[in-house]
């Protein structure tokens, strides 16, 4: 765990790819997904804090909870996309399942 530090998470939802222009749509969305990183990065170093940036491939709330386990954190802070109850229910909340499956606190933006 690093104290006093933040994580910066990209996580893209795993898919099987059969067709080669899926899998270089692929390529392009992990590209543009490390160049995010990259950039949240230099502007947190920038404001004096330490970062670890993590690129990984699942479900974004079994993956947030796994790292914040392994990593032992000690807050969760994530957004919330504002969905309607309907759509909800349908998709999920990323933020919802995130509080009930973290140990550590959670805080979710609006």
């Amino acid at each position: 765990m690093l104290y006093n530090s933040i994580y910066s998470l990209f996580i893209c939802e795993k898919q099987v790819t059969y067709i080669d222009f899926v899998k270089l749509d692929r390529i392009r969305i992990e590209k543009r997904a490390k160049e995010i990183l990259e950039e949240a990065e230099k502007m947190l170093i920038e404001k004096g804090m330490t970062v670890k940036t993590l690129f990984k491939q699942g479900h974004p709330a079994d993956i947030i909870c796994k790292t914040a386990a392994e990593d032992d954190f000690n807050l969760v802070a994530l957004g919330s996309r504002g969905l309607g109850k309907i759509e909800e229910m349908i998709l999920g909340s990323v933020s919802s399942r995130v509080a009930h499956c973290s140990k550590a606190s959670v805080l979710i933006i609006k």
